[in-house]
Order: structure tokens, then sequence, then C-alpha cells
């Protein structure tokens, strides 16, 4: 039901791979970034534009310690919005995903 109200940067298509959902594109910088390029002309629905301002109060918001969804993100240290469309999110290696 979730999925109904909130999109995520990615989701996993048919055959559980990776795909673009609110994040156009992806790359890793470093073992310990991500950046997410984000999808240009979404909107709110009272009409705002969706930037990574967004995505960063989200994450925050998320990864408070008194967060219902504290553990939907365990490996999240902390992001920067790098521009309205990019953002980089920093994560803990182990608690993260393999580079390749």
């Amino acid at each position: 039901m979730l999925n109904h109200v909130y999109e995520g940067l990615v989701r996993y298509d048919r055959n559980l791979k990776l795909e673009p959902a609110l994040a156009t594109s992806w790359e890793i910088v470093s073992p310990t970034t991500w950046r997410f390029h984000l999808r240009e002309g979404v909107k709110f629905q009272d009409g705002a534009e969706f930037t990574a301002e967004d995505v960063q109060a989200s994450l925050k918001r998320a990864s408070d310690p008194k967060s219902p969804l504290k553990g939907n993100i365990p490996a999240y240290t902390g992001s920067r919005v790098i521009d309205d469309h990019t953002i980089e999110i920093d994560v803990t290696p182990t608690r993260c995903c393999p580079t390749t």
C-alpha cells in the first residue's frame, strides 16, 4: 500500500532488478557515496516542484532515532544536495550493498 502513497528513487522491475523511479540514473561515487540524478518535471499534489531538497528532508525525517521508518534505511549516514536535481547519499559500507 505504501507504494501507492510514496515513490522511491528506484524500484524493482518484474525480474527484481533495480530500475529508475524518481531518480533517472545513479552512480557510485565512492564505496560510501551514491549520486542520484532526479527526474525533472515531477510535482507534488499541491503543484510544488520535486527537488533534491525534498529527498534530503525525507531521508532526515526517516533516519531520526524516533522515526518508525529508521529501520528501512539502516545504511544511511548523511546526504548533500548538489543541485535541484542531484543528491549524494552517504552510506555505511558494511550495511549497504556491494559496489559491483
